[in-house]
């Protein structure tokens, strides 16, 4: 569980970043438009970004509160599945799919720590 924690810093980080104003490597690259105002785009890179920090925070302490992992697990999968609806609706190119996946897999893998400690201490 460390290691998917300090991975999915390193992708919430590089996120938080690619989405920010001062970049439009995030949305380009993900087939998102890039005609939004730069408030939305600074919201989501805060937000990216502050979970990213959390991640390596527990990452680092080696401990994750259930809690923190269950809301990261439910943003993750959220987001995918979000730009897997809106491309199966033909408003976003395949693309956006493919680069929330890892959100997917990681999601899918806090879930699976989730269910596996139950009843334990995180």
């Amino acid at each position: 569980m460390v290691v998917a924690l300090w991975l999915t810093t390193v992708l919430n980080l590089v996120g938080a970043f690619a989405f920010a104003p001062l970049s439009s490597l995030g949305p380009g690259m993900a087939g998102l438009p890039l005609e939004v105002h730069p408030v939305y785009l600074w919201s989501l890179a805060e937000f990216i970004g502050l979970f990213g920090l959390g991640y390596g925070w527990c990452a680092f302490a080696r401990r994750a509160p259930r809690m923190f992992i269950a809301l990261g697990a439910a943003g993750k999968l959220a987001f995918f599945a979000t730009l897997a609806a809106y491309w199966a609706a033909g408003a976003l190119p395949f693309t956006a799919v493919t680069s929330g996946s890892p959100d997917l897999w990681f999601g899918l893998a806090f879930c699976v720590w989730l269910f596996q400690s139950r009843g334990a201490e995180a």
